[in-house]
């Protein structure tokens, strides 16, 4: 991989991480006989236009894992076993510890009396399956369950080499027709696996490293401003549509057109940057996972210590929106920065060596 290339994804890979935190700073509830105007700005910014986060990030993944592989040499079952034990080591011990660490820290906030009323449903009330559950299936720490989707799909890579050697781009068009009539292969525990829209971008990166597909665009700017436009519009008549009517087939298929159509935007859009200014990596790019990990806890006792001292209006809610996003980045990475500093084997360890 060049070192442009290389430059690009993790600058991509931050931002995208940024957007996950400010996603997650979603604060608003739906309300009776109220205009609820800011509460479907928030849906249309946490879980409209942030539907290019999980491609793009899926798209990377595969591309990354695949990127040495050779389509015209034959299987090389050493060659997976070596990256999937690889991947078991830097996405494997950063789920177990980070899920373990912050379900251990709740459970030991929701032991101090003065901090139960914040607490409805306590983990020490439940039974071990349920601990269980709320540790490792569907993490407290929510975010993860991207990395468990990923570690599933880890685990299936050299099927996924053989499907894309023989099956080509054919296997990608299947999986995103199977993903607006259903969500995933399996469902286990109520918790679904190989989720058919993820599994396409992954497996998409994927044809894209075995194949050698430039990943450079040569968009002309306009070009990318329209598709900036149409990503927008589409992005926002699709939550609408879902949010105010019966979510259908056909709205699913406008979100994942739009989704797919903002990722190629932003894509390019980074490209045409580039061709000015020429992107340097910088090291704080790095601390893109650790804000990941540690963002999910901060920003819910953010939220709750303001639902329960303050009654705000709906547009104060939009500007705490951001306000949340900021402290929290912040906190994370300041945090990360000193952390990485004092302890450095214990950062790297809690980031799978990032």
């Amino acid at each position: 991989m060049d070192k442009r290339l290389s430059v690009k994804i993790s600058l991509v890979s931050f931002f995208l991480l940024l957007y996950v935190v400010f996603a997650h700073s979603y604060n608003i509830s739906f309300e009776e006989n109220a205009d609820n105007y800011v509460w479907f700005i928030q849906n249309w910014i946490s879980f409209g236009l942030s539907d290019i986060i999980i491609p793009i990030f899926f798209f990377i993944s595969g591309y990354l894992f695949f990127l040495s592989f050779d389509i015209n040499k034959n299987l090389d079952w050493n060659a997976f076993k070596t990256k999937i034990t690889k991947r078991m080591h830097t996405l494997g011990k950063p789920y177990l510890f980070w899920c373990i660490f912050w379900f251990a820290f709740v459970y030991i906030l929701q032991l101090i009396p003065a901090l139960q009323p914040f607490f409805p449903n306590p983990l020490y009330d439940m039974s071990l399956a349920e601990q269980f559950w709320n540790m490792l299936l569907e993490p407290i720490n929510y975010p993860f369950w991207f990395i468990r989707e990923l570690l599933l799909y880890v685990l299936i890579t050299p099927f996924i080499y053989l499907t894309v050697k023989y099956l080509k781009f054919y296997v990608i068009i299947a999986l995103f027709i199977a993903a607006l009539f259903d969500t995933s292969i399996v469902t286990l525990f109520e918790v679904d696996m190989y989720k058919y829209y993820m599994m396409a971008y992954f497996i998409f990166g994927a044809y894209c490293a075995m194949y050698k597909v430039s990943l450079k665009t040569n968009m002309n700017k306009y070009l990318i401003y329209f598709l900036i436009l149409i990503w927008i519009v589409s992005s926002a008549i699709a939550k609408y549509f879902e949010l105010y009517y019966q979510e259908a087939w056909a709205i699913r298929l406008l979100a994942d057109l739009s989704a797919l159509i903002g990722c190629i935007a932003m894509w390019g859009l980074y490209d045409l940057m580039d061709k000015t200014r020429q992107f340097k990596f910088h090291d704080i790019f790095t601390y893109g996972f650790f804000i990941y990990a540690t963002h999910g806890v901060p920003i819910l006792f953010l939220k709750k210590i303001f639902d329960a001292f303050f009654d705000l209006t709906d547009y104060q809610l939009l500007l705490l929106y951001l306000v949340n996003f900021v402290i929290t980045a912040a906190i994370c990475l300041v945090f990360g920065y000193y952390l990485k500093k004092i302890a450095p084997r214990f950062y790297f360890f809690s980031t799978g060596n990032r």
